[in-house]
């Protein structure tokens, strides 16, 4: 087993202050006889629709000495994770969650802007401090 990210709980209480029900602290599931462990699943209703919406929350700290090494682990699993889905839970929409320090600085260099929109990665924005979602990106 993993350990958690650095700042599970604090996306986790996040996304609680949203209205979002944690179902899966820790979505497990598995496809194609690979398991895999994405940090959170969660669910909320949507009243004009009736229906839930049901996501899985990737979380990623970037406190590694280089950003570089960060955002490659994070695509990779983001990938991986995204095309499991696919097939297992495909009403499931699944988001990579970095902190707002994150998203600020490094996220807004032109190449790091291009890989999230050419690999459509979603993005979930968190306040360390503030414990809060300051933004949901598609």
């Amino acid at each position: 087993m993993s350990t958690r990210d650095k700042y599970h709980e604090v996306v986790k209480q996040a996304l609680e202050k949203e209205g979002w029900t944690i179902t899966d602290d820790s979505y497990a599931f598995s496809y194609g006889k690979v398991d895999f462990r994405i940090d959170l699943g969660a669910e909320k209703l949507i009243a004009a629709q009736k229906d839930n919406q049901k996501i899985a929350v990737e979380i990623k700290s970037f406190i590694k000495p280089s950003p570089v090494q960060d955002m490659h682990e994070a695509v990779g699993q983001y990938e991986m994770y995204s095309l499991a889905l696919d097939f297992d839970d495909p009403n499931r929409e699944l988001y990579l969650a970095i902190p707002k320090r994150t998203y600020d600085g490094f996220f807004q260099r032109p190449f790091i802007k291009e890989i999230v929109k050419r690999k459509q990665i979603k993005l979930l924005v968190y306040q360390i401090g503030a414990i809060k979602i300051s933004a949901w990106i598609k």
